[in-house]
């Protein structure tokens, strides 16, 4: 069952499986699944998403956190943390930190 975060929040639990985020979002919890940035919401990644990270066209993310999938970024996205995974990038802004993480490279 997908969790969906439609509220401005500072998010500091675990939330097992995928998640989708509709409004501005600072996460220092962990997600386990996959999560979607819907466009118009903002989310910080300060923990940690277990699964892919879906930035939305319209949307903004900044990771200074851990993303343990893919990145696809159709939006506005700041890496600053490290991502296990890839960063495909499928348009909008990317944006990565020259002390940033990247295992998977950038596509």
């Amino acid at each position: 069952m997908d969790v969906i975060l439609t509220m401005v929040l500072e998010e500091h639990r675990k939330i097992d499986g995928d998640a989708t985020i509709t409004q501005d979002t600072r996460l220092y919890g962990l997600i386990t699944g996959s999560v979607t940035v819907e466009a118009g919401a903002k989310l910080v990644v300060h923990g940690m998403v277990g699964g892919d990270l879906i930035v939305s066209d319209g949307s903004l993310v900044q990771v200074y956190g851990t993303v343990f999938g893919d990145i696809i970024n159709r939006g506005d996205l700041k890496v600053i943390g490290k991502v296990r995974g890839q960063i495909r990038r499928e348009g909008g802004s990317t944006r990565i930190d020259p002390n940033a993480v990247i295992d998977g490279g950038v596509v």
